[in-house]
């Protein structure tokens, strides 16, 4: 249980002269203790050493990003060794269900920035990019490679005929080099969860983009596979004015958003997380199967 008098006693050691009238606990993050103060800033607390490096990177990271994007993103206010402050982006997660419930015209123009953001932030120049790493989320062909052989071995003895088939036509195209994964990096941010994209409920336009800590260089289709996953192919098509998206990169997105709940179900049965194997349940389920490159690609 995470001990809030020791937190906020923290950010009174390090800014004495910030007068704290309230102060609220958001639970569900699993890198960082987050502390919301006077509902104004976010003090975030790295919960091990990877969480540490990852705060130091994300405050580089915010201030390219912040000079390109059209949306907000967090303004940092300080970073030390174990915590970072930054201003509280307001808005509330833009859901599946959110966005539907909108009416068409609002739920259109809620994509279009999402997609205008995205081409922002994968377009910016590798020049203003200097000692920025790999996105978290980058995985080498190896990789899938392993990961194929860790899927068999830890969760076909689990599945169903017809889910491990499946499994094995979704790998398929990848393992054999029918798609290439490997492409030029561009900025990416990596984990484009609901939760990490804020709309405003009365206008239903985007407030912000949060959380960058898994940002970094990496495959655009990324990005686009993690909203393919949580919002489905008919919502991400609504981006296509401001984002177009090429076969290619439809195909490893579709690839992507595939594997979402297979490598959390690894990594729950890995770290005995029960939390972790239920992760990504209600995301969307209307993207389409794999397509080799070149063929028909609707959206």
């Amino acid at each position: 249980m995470t001990d809030i008098d020791a937190l906020l006693a923290r950010i009174q050691q390090v800014i004495p002269s910030l007068e704290i009238a309230d102060a609220r606990l958001i639970e569900e993050g699993m890198v960082n203790d987050i502390l919301v103060v006077n509902d104004e800033i976010v003090f975030r607390f790295p919960k091990n050493e990877w969480g540490r490096k990852d705060l130091a990177h994300e405050t580089r990271l915010l201030a390219i990003i912040r000079q390109h994007g059209s949306l907000p993103v967090p303004e940092p206010m300080m970073h030390g060794v174990d915590l970072a402050s930054h201003r509280l982006v307001r808005g509330e997660a833009l859901t599946r269900e959110r966005l539907y419930r909108m009416p068409l015209p609002d739920r259109r123009a809620a994509m279009e920035d999402l997609g205008r953001f995205l081409r922002e932030l994968h377009r910016i120049p590798v020049d203003d990019m200097a000692g920025i790493r790999a996105s978290h989320s980058v995985r080498t062909i190896g990789q899938w490679r392993e990961m194929y052989t860790r899927i068999e071995d830890v969760l076909f003895p689990l599945l169903f005929r017809h889910q491990r088939e499946a499994v094995e036509a979704h790998f398929a195209p990848v393992l054999s080099g029918e798609i290439e994964t490997e492409v030029a990096p561009v900025l990416i941010h990596g984990d484009l969860a609901p939760y990490h994209i804020l709309v405003d409920p009365e206008s239903s336009r985007l407030t912000g983009v949060i959380d960058f800590g898994t940002a970094g260089l990496g495959d655009p289709a990324d990005d686009i596979g993690a909203l393919l996953a949580h919002l489905g192919s008919d919502l991400v098509g609504h981006m296509r004015p401001e984002l177009p998206i090429d076969a290619a990169t439809w195909a490893r997105a579709r690839f992507r958003a595939g594997c979402l709940e297979l490598e959390w179900a690894l990594i729950g049965i890995r770290e005995n997380d029960l939390s972790m194997l239920v992760a990504h349940l209600g995301g969307a389920r209307d993207y389409q199967p794999l397509v080799s490159p070149g063929q028909g690609v609707q959206g």
